[in-house]
C-alpha cells in the first residue's frame, strides 16, 4: 500500500514548521510556496522576508563593489580626488617651469638681443605674467559662480 501526500499541505505545515534561518537555507523557498497557497501568511515571514532582503541588498552592493574593483583594475575608472591631486602637482611643476623660464631664460635672450638690464626685464616679465595669471583665475572663478548659481538641469522622465 503507497503512502499519499497532499503537497500543498506539506509545503504548508513545512512553512510552520522551519525558523526562518532554517526557510532560508532551503534550496527553494518554502515561505513563497505557503504564501501563495494561504492567504494569512506562517509566523516567522516577516523576519524572513526582512532578510532575504538583506541577503539580496548585501549581494547586489557586493556585486557593485567587485565591477568598480575590476573598473579600476582595468584602468576604466580612477579615483577623482587621486586624479585632481596629480592633476594639480603636474601643473604646479608646469607653472613653476614657466616662471622660472620667464624669469631667467627669456630676460637673459631679450636683454642679449635688445640689450638693456635683464633683472629690469626679468622684474617686468614677471609682473605682466602675475597679472595675466590673475586675470585668468578671475575669470575662472566667475565662471565657477556662475554655474553654481545656474538651476540644475532639469531630467526629463519619461
Amino acid at each position: 500500500h503507497r503512502a499519499r501526500i497532499w503537497v500543498e499541505q506539506a509545503e504548508r505545515d513545512l512553512a510552520i514548521g522551519l525558523d526562518p534561518g532554517q526557510q532560508a537555507s532551503q534550496p527553494a523557498p518554502v515561505a513563497q510556496a505557503a504564501e501563495a497557497l494561504s492567504s494569512d501568511p506562517a509566523p516567522g515571514d516577516d523576519s524572513l522576508v526582512r532578510r532575504r532582503r538583506a541577503d539580496a541588498e548585501r549581494a547586489t552592493y557586493e556585486a557593485e563593489a567587485a565591477r568598480r574593483r575590476l573598473a579600476v583594475d582595468e584602468g576604466r575608472w580612477l579615483d577623482a580626488a587621486e586624479a585632481r591631486r596629480a592633476w594639480a602637482q603636474e601643473l604646479a611643476k608646469l607653472i613653476t617651469e614657466i616662471e622660472v623660464w620667464l624669469g631667467n631664460t627669456l630676460a637673459h635672450e631679450l636683454a642679449a638681443q635688445f640689450g638693456g638690464d635683464w633683472k629690469a626685464q626679468a622684474s617686468a616679465i614677471r609682473a605682466a605674467w602675475r597679472a595675466h595669471r590673475g586675470t585668468i583665475a578671475d575669470g575662472a572663478e566667475a565662471e565657477v559662480a556662475q554655474r553654481e548659481a545656474a538651476p540644475p538641469p532639469r531630467q526629463v522622465t519619461g
